[in-house]
């Protein structure tokens, strides 16, 4: 309880109650609180759970929409931070394929916003580690599926890559501390039908390396995957929450780690009762310049405008992404029924909104609207 107390009490010094309800009312952003940047769809990794894996021509076709050049993405930079935003997570692809990636966290950093980035490990070298930690990013968090590194490498299909993670992991350790920089280190397992039953093996790192958190994804969202039989069966899925979970947890406690298990514990009703608020909270950026709210939007093809030919804050409180907050408050979107997306934020903010008394939520809430041609 205490906990929870002090975790809404945080929560509360980013979000103001009155103004935000006044941005649900009228469909304007908030705050673009944290921003996903695409850097790159190039990647040197071909995962087994990754579309463009079993899809060359998504693959070409993502590719052939260009890249930001690094001063466009500084002037997305400049108008996030007049903006308010507090965190930008770059991801891809694989976000070290860049050459200026240093240089943009640097002058993130210097407009004082949070960086963090996700990387398969391939290419974070000790040199590398060090010239991050050095332009003040604050996350990096590394992708590892198993401890059993032969076994990494399947579902990423690049030999090798397990054991330069494990590298990875240890000269960022390494770096931090002897910088004297605070920034966290993560791990991302994705999970499947091959390498669930270990889960518990990635927590048992932290005896050699000193990490800050542990994430753990479950495929279930996804409709299509590239190799079928990594999907989690009912027999997996019922070992999985009655006997990995638990050990994990127990583990994880003992160790000292915290982790976030978003797999089991059956996510498709994880939103029942609680809406999202993420689009007046959060959007992303893909490599082309494109903005999005989220991947599920971004599948569906919906683009709200592109940075290359207008600032994001025209983008932000745009007609486009107005009427699709508009269409987002209750009844919700079909596709919205099985995420797990900013589900701890939603739920908080949604415990915050059932204060508001029911005869007044109405006129907040307004009449919904689903027709949307984007």
């Amino acid at each position: 309880m205490i906990h929870k107390l002090r975790s809404m009490a945080q929560f509360m010094t980013v979000v103001r109650p009155l103004r935000l309800l006044h941005s649900w009312h009228n469909c304007t952003g908030y705050l673009p609180l944290e921003i996903t940047l695409w850097l790159t769809y190039r990647c040197n990794a071909h995962c087994s759970f990754c579309i463009f894996t079993s899809s060359e021509e998504s693959r070409r076709e993502a590719l052939s929409a260009g890249e930001l050049s690094t001063e466009q993405i500084y002037r997305l930079l400049d108008d996030l931070a007049a903006l308010g935003t507090r965190r930008t997570m770059i991801t891809g692809g694989e976000p070290t394929l860049r050459e200026d990636l240093v240089d943009i966290v640097a002058y993130a950093t210097r407009h004082k916003i949070r960086t963090g980035i996700f990387t398969n490990g391939s290419l974070l070298d000790r040199l590398l580690a060090e010239e991050l930690v050095a332009a003040g990013i604050d996350t990096i968090c590394i992708s590892l599926d198993a401890v059993d590194t032969a076994l990494h490498d399947s579902l990423r299909n690049m030999p090798g890559l397990g054991e330069k993670v494990l590298a990875a992991l240890g000269h960022v350790d390494e770096t931090r501390k002897r910088l004297g920089r605070k920034m966290k280190l993560v791990t991302n397992t994705v999970v499947t039908a091959r390498n669930y039953h270990q889960l518990d093996r990635i927590v048992e790192l932290k005896a050699d390396f000193d990490f800050d958190h542990a994430t753990f994804a479950t495929l279930l969202e996804f409709d299509e995957l590239p190799v079928p039989n990594l999907r989690l069966s009912a027999e997996d899925r019922e070992r999985l929450d009655g006997e990995v979970i638990p050990r994990l947890r127990e583990k994880a406690k003992r160790y000292g780690l915290p982790v976030s298990v978003l797999v089991g514990e059956n996510p498709q009703i994880t939103y029942q009762g609680t809406y999202c608020f993420s689009p007046w909270l959060y959007a992303e950026v893909l490599p082309s310049g494109n903005v999005v709210v989220c991947d599920r939007s971004a599948s569906l093809g919906w683009r709200f405008g592109n940075v290359m030919h207008e600032s994001f804050s025209e983008i932000w409180n745009g007609e486009k992404l107005r009427a699709f907050r508009r269409s987002c408050r209750p009844p919700q979107h079909e596709m919205c029924g099985k995420c797990t997306f900013h589900i701890d934020r939603n739920q908080k903010l949604m415990r915050l909104y059932r204060l508001v008394p029911g005869s007044i939520r109405p006129l907040l809430e307004g009449k919904p609207a689903h027709e949307l041609d984007y």
